[in-house]
């Protein structure tokens, strides 16, 4: 499948939904759950999805708005289903806590090789759960707040297993192995695009290829860029008024100042510390279970999340007011 074929399959609503700090390995593995693993587990399709890692293991991924859309609903009213919940938690503690025995107890390349189909195959089947439970979770706080013990073991278990994913990926670095995709024994790290399609099929995409995909599909997603407002979801209540402060490099959290209202694409347990003396919290991703959200509400300042393009609007210095009741970010200078 050539770049111009791969263009003609891309519904008009692709677009960036994450950029995260993940390795060509677990993109590999991550893309297979999206294409595979979703329909075994649960009977939901992904027609296609593109994961782009670049050096540093910065990953961004792009999909289908409504295929998301399509999967949150599908999820969400399984979940309802009580007994169906709770298997859903249970495989997803079950997994976290194999994770933490096997990166304790295979901590040689030899041991990891031995064992490697058994870890790719629980290392898919984790992140399904995990995702079943983070957009399913979602979709019953809007549509099903009553719901508030399933709900509540959700927000439960994916506190519990929220190292599972930065401890996977320090392995691997450890290993020597994140910057190959999961089917690969050696090789050079190359900025590549994985693109899965139909059923578990995929394409690798380099240099001017690559660069062709991307730019047609942000040329399907171009914003205003004098933009004055920003709606997301409120996932922490109340209001502040603030410079921000805009970080979308994991690595560059030492440059993060007290005080100021951070926007960035999502949050991960690295911004522990500079959550606690910022003023408020603004991410294009996340919803109610979203790191994010449990930090602010631990330390009691406004969240907005899940504005899609906060880190494309908001450049560092602009002054803000973040109304956490309404979930709406105002530019005030």
């Amino acid at each position: 499948m050539n770049v111009e074929q791969i263009k003609k399959i891309l519904p008009k609503d692709y677009r960036k939904q994450a950029s995260r700090d993940l390795s060509v390995f677990t993109s590999s593995i991550f893309g297979e759950t999206y294409i595979k693993s979703f329909k075994e587990l649960f009977g939901i399709e992904f027609p296609s999805i593109l994961w782009v890692v670049r050096k540093g293991n910065f990953m961004t991924f792009y999909r289908s708005e409504n295929d998301h859309q399509n999967f949150r609903k599908n999820i969400g009213e399984k979940l309802r289903n009580k007994e169906f919940a709770s298997y859903v938690v249970n495989k997803l503690r079950e997994l976290t806590d194999w994770f933490n025995e096997f990166i304790q107890n295979n901590n040689s390349s030899r041991n990891f090789s031995e064992r490697k189909e058994e870890f790719v195959n629980n290392y898919r089947f984790f992140f399904a759960y995990h995702q079943a439970v983070y957009w399913g979770g979602d979709y019953l706080l809007e549509h099903y707040p009553g719901l508030k013990e399933t709900i509540k073991s959700f927000q439960d278990i994916y506190a519990y297993n929220e190292r599972v994913v930065p401890d996977v990926e320090k392995y691997l670095c450890d290993l020597g192995i994140d910057h190959l995709t999961y089917k690969q024994s050696k090789g050079e790290f190359r900025e590549v695009g994985l693109f899965f399609f139909n059923d578990y099929e995929n394409v690798n995409l380099y240099g001017n290829e690559l660069e062709e995909i991307e730019s047609y599909i942000i040329e399907l997603n171009k914003v205003e860029a004098d933009l004055k407002e920003l709606k997301g979801i409120c996932v922490s209540r109340g209001k502040a008024i603030g410079k921000v402060q805009v970080i979308k490099d994991p690595t560059r959290l030492y440059e993060a100042k007290e005080g100021n209202i951070i926007v960035t694409g999502m949050t991960r347990p690295q911004f522990n510390h500079i959550l606690a003396k910022c003023k408020g919290i603004v991410a294009n991703e996340g919803n109610i279970l979203s790191h994010a959200a449990i930090l602010a509400r631990e330390f009691k300042i406004p969240c907005i999340v899940g504005t899609k393009i906060a880190t494309s609007i908001l450049k560092d210095g602009d002054i803000v007011e973040l109304d956490g009741d309404k979930g709406i970010v105002r530019k005030i200078n």
